[in-house]
């Protein structure tokens, strides 16, 4: 395999890849769901989201209402919770 030096290199080497399930632990982060729906979009990941499920919602609404409909958000009490479900799933 050769070294890859550039961000589209790796895109290129991962879109021969399945498509995996990464679990977010408090999800509510917009730049971690930004990244997440990127990824979703090139087809390398899906998500599970883990979190305070409104703050997730809120968020995913302004970046992209249509992606409420293909990601799994599971709601959490509270930051241990969401670390503790993220991790078991």
């Amino acid at each position: 395999m050769e070294q890859i030096l550039t961000f589209d290199q790796l895109l290129h080497f991962v879109e021969d890849l399945e498509t995996c399930t990464v679990a977010v632990a408090n999800a509510q982060d917009e730049a971690a769901l930004s990244a997440l729906l990127e990824a979703q979009k090139i087809g390398i990941v899906e998500g599970k989201l883990f979190g305070n499920r409104i703050a997730i919602e809120n968020i995913l609404d302004e970046l992209n209402p249509n992606s409420l409909e293909t990601l799994e958000i599971v709601d959490c009490y509270d930051e241990i919770d969401s670390v503790r479900k993220a991790v078991s799933s």
